[in-house]
């Protein structure tokens, strides 16, 4: 719950203003505690009563006529009890705070750090908030700042929205990436002409999309790049991150998404009509699945009693006629039967060394370019967060891995596993950036030989792949190579694979070659690492990047020849 004191984030302070726990916001609201960046549970000393508190600072701050916010708080008094009460709009120093009504419960945003929604409870979930939209469109309101931060789950279970009529625009710019996110291109060009009841259908839009997949359309660390994105790039489509989900849903996410708000559903009812189709539609089928489940069973239970009838005979046909017809020793038959399951034991093993061995001298085929290999150690699932973090931030975006890191800071990310002497690791991974502010290396270090960086005692050959700009500081030591323009630009995921082996090192980026070392791994280690010493008895991979990525996949495989 956000109104407990545990999992709290770490505060955020509005530079000059020096607010903080305890500070007065106001001359009204005492800060309590903070509840993640920028949001705080506060009392309203004048009421004597708890508050959200939420503080808003950038360049796109409003004037002070209309930070007054009379008009909005009349008019958000008519919201009902699907949207907290907005009780005060005002400022502080240069920059705006407002503060809501206190509802119990935990933001969506929180809940999105840790689950993903199946398909029926996403649907749900948007379907619940569509009419007190729809009632505020009635009333001329335009919400403008839909996200998963202005959304409380409360303990009925009921979403609520907060901060209803307050315009989004105070947010821009105060570090808000996921309010922005949430931006309709209209919001982004700031053409207030075009803002309409198709702005809010496009937050609803990228709620549904995250929901579904558990990440937004567009992300990126520089505002003015996530803009571009937002006004000229199409996103991934759904359903390559999440297959599971149908094609009328995607199709229904898409129109939500379009970037002319006249290609959009034209209002919320007719939105929340086809959702609601769907729903029906979906219901209908789960009914029809559910009648015939019992004749499938029953049908199932005869083919399978069936081939065992069949299997069993020739058995009982062979036991008989070595024994006659006389009655059946059992005692003879389970001496002879042990002897027989010995001797098999012993040829399949012989013959498991034999076609192993066989196999070792077998070119393996290759995989189509972007694809990954089956099999393998899913090393993903071995991810434990925040204990494998070096350096943050890093969180789960359903199935994916996700880091984002701000513009002055890297992610590091430390996977330890196991691999015979020579393996191959490959991984998935999509830029979420769209400029060349990005890098992502890849380090890689074990007891016979080390690739990585010097990291927390951890050994370091250099980065065994470099990707990304040209590093601020350049006698930091990471020659790194410009990371190419279409590794941002492209929307599907690009395979990174890496095989190790006896005197070689390969990299392959979508089937093709990157870079191969070979030789003595000692001298390489002389010529470019920044420290020699290795890590014992024990494999690590590291995953270094500035700029945001999404790892989808990462296996390790034995190596069963050149990949």
């Amino acid at each position: 719950m956000v109104s407990g004191a545990e999992g709290h984030k770490k505060c955020e302070t509005i530079p000059g203003n020096g607010v903080g726990q305890g500070s007065l916001v106001g001359g009204r609201f005492r800060i309590v505690r903070c509840v993640s960046p920028l949001l705080y549970h506060a009392h309203d000393q004048k009421r004597d009563r708890p508050v959200w508190l939420r503080l808003c600072h950038g360049s796109r701050v409003l004037n002070e006529s209309k930070v007054d916010g009379g008009q909005q708080l009349k008019q958000a008094k008519v919201m009902g009890d699907r949207a907290s009460q907005v009780l005060k709009v005002g400022k502080v120093a240069a920059n705006c705070f407002v503060a809501s009504e206190f509802v119990e419960g935990q933001f969506l945003d929180e809940v999105l750090n840790h689950r993903l929604f199946s398909t029926e409870e996403a649907v749900t979930l948007v379907r619940s908030l569509l009419p007190i939209l729809q009632f505020g469109h009635q009333q001329g309101l335009i919400h403008r700042g839909i996200s998963p931060e202005s959304i409380i789950l409360t303990v009925q279970k009921r979403l609520l929205l907060m901060e209803y009529g307050v315009d989004s625009r105070w947010k821009i710019g105060s570090g808000n990436r996921s309010l922005h996110a949430y931006h309709a291109p209209e919001q982004v060009k700031e053409d207030e002409s075009g803002i309409g009841p198709a702005t809010d259908v496009y937050c609803i839009g990228v709620l549904l999309y995250e929901l579904l997949t558990g990440t937004v359309p567009f992300k990126c660390a520089h505002d003015e790049v996530l803009d571009e994105l937002i006004v000229t790039r199409n996103p991934t489509p759904v359903r390559l991150l999440a297959p599971e989900v149908p094609p009328g849903l995607e199709r229904i996410v898409n129109r939500c998404l379009a970037k002319d708000p006249h290609q959009r559903f034209s209002s919320l009812a007719d939105l929340r009509k086809s959702l609601e189709e769907y729903a029906a539609e979906k219901s209908q089928q789960s009914t029809v699945v559910s009648n015939q489940e019992k004749p499938k069973k029953r049908s199932l239970r005869i083919v399978i009693s069936s081939v065992l009838l069949l299997a069993v005979m020739p058995i009982a046909y062979f036991v008989i006629k070595d024994r006659g017809m006389g009655p059946i020793n059992f005692d003879s038959m389970s001496e002879e039967t042990e002897e027989e399951s010995s001797g098999f034991k012993a040829f399949a093993k012989q013959e498991s060394a034999r076609v192993t061995e066989d196999e070792l001298d077998v070119e393996p085929e290759l995989p189509a370019v972007g694809e990954m290999r089956e099999g393998g150690i899913d090393l993903m699932a071995r991810i434990e967060l925040p204990k494998h973090v070096l350096s943050e931030p890093w969180r789960w975006a359903g199935k994916s891995l996700v880091c984002e890191p701000r513009t002055d800071q890297n992610s590091i990310l430390r996977i330890p596993y196991d691999a015979p002497a020579e393996y191959t690791i490959e991984f998935k991974v999509r830029s979420l950036g769209a400029d060349n502010g990005g890098a992502l290396l890849l380090g890689l270090a074990n007891d016979r030989v080390g690739f990585g960086a010097h990291l927390k005692g951890y050994a370091a050959q250099s980065w065994l792949l470099e990707y990304g700009s040209e590093p601020a500081s350049p006698e930091n030591g990471m020659h790194q190579r410009r990371m190419p323009a279409k590794f941002f630009q492209s929307e599907q995921p690009v395979v990174i694979r890496c095989t190790v082996d006896a005197d070689s090192v390969r990299v392959e980026e979508n089937g093709r070659l990157k870079l191969e070392w070979k030789g003595d791994f000692d001298k390489l280690s002389r010529e470019r690492c920044w420290a020699t010493e290795n890590v014992p008895n024990q494999r690590v991979m590291f995953i270094c990047t500035w700029g945001a990525f999404e790892f989808s996949e990462i296996r390790v495989h034995p190596a069963t020849g050149k990949s």
